[in-house]
């Protein structure tokens, strides 16, 4: 975690995030880039990895990364998402991420 400002360490760590079957290593992978979540290229994995892993505990993390570096980018696919979600704990997180960035938590 303290080495994770590294490139390669950060890129490790994103592979980790995007192709490791084990859900809790990917958690882990999370918390060691919770300090990089304003990366361009973190947030980029973020976001793909909030769309396609299955793994609830994961996306809800990976909503609380994203959100604590929001950006207006954001808002689109978080709309998108919400429509499609089918757990009830990732669609609320989503919805509430929404309305504190004071968007609707549906498209128009």
């Amino acid at each position: 975690r303290s080495q994770s400002g590294s490139t390669e360490v950060r890129d490790a760590l994103l592979n980790v995030l995007s192709q490791d079957p084990n859900a809790g290593v990917r958690l882990k992978a999370l918390e060691g880039l919770k300090p990089l979540a304003g990366d361009s290229e973190v947030r980029n994995t973020l976001r793909r990895v909030l769309l396609t892993d299955e793994n609830v505990a994961v996306r809800m993390l990976v909503i609380d990364l994203l959100v604590a570096h929001r950006d207006d980018n954001m808002v689109g696919m978080m709309q998108g998402l919400v429509q499609k979600e089918n757990n009830n704990s990732v669609r609320l997180k989503l919805e509430k991420a929404l309305r504190d960035m004071n968007a609707s938590p549906g498209r128009f």
